[in-house]
């Protein structure tokens, strides 16, 4: 990491691990399985050690059928599990914000200063 990466970093709060692993469900959410396949396709015919790495990360990016656990069954289930770390880092600071700044709005029906009360 350069230090202006980390000076941000610090400036801003956040949690760079969370922000790389974020990152890194997003990689494969969006197609990286793809290349996965394709390097799969490229390596077949060429020795034994290539076309059974080349085996071994093909059949990685494809669901099991009903038993067993393969890499492409924790990509969606690591991207929510990254989303729920987030919220609950950020909602401190979120409620903090909330306190700092009330709500303007009014509810004509209620006469409520807010419709949003977090308290």
């Amino acid at each position: 990491m350069r230090y202006a990466d980390a000076l941000f970093a610090l400036q801003t709060r956040r949690v760079v691990s969370v922000d790389a692993l974020r990152g890194f469900s997003i990689f494969w959410i969006i197609g990286a399985d793809g290349a996965i396949w394709t390097l799969d396709r490229m390596l077949r015919n060429k020795g034994s050690a290539f076309n059974s790495v080349g085996s071994f990360l093909g059949t990685q990016m494809s669901h099991a059928e009903w038993v067993g656990l393969r890499f492409y069954d924790l990509i969606f289930p690591l991207f929510i599990f990254v989303t729920g770390v987030s919220i609950v880092l950020a909602l401190p600071r979120l409620v903090r914000a909330r306190r700092e700044r009330p709500c303007t709005c009014a509810r004509p029906s209620s006469g409520s200063p807010c419709s949003m009360d977090w308290e």
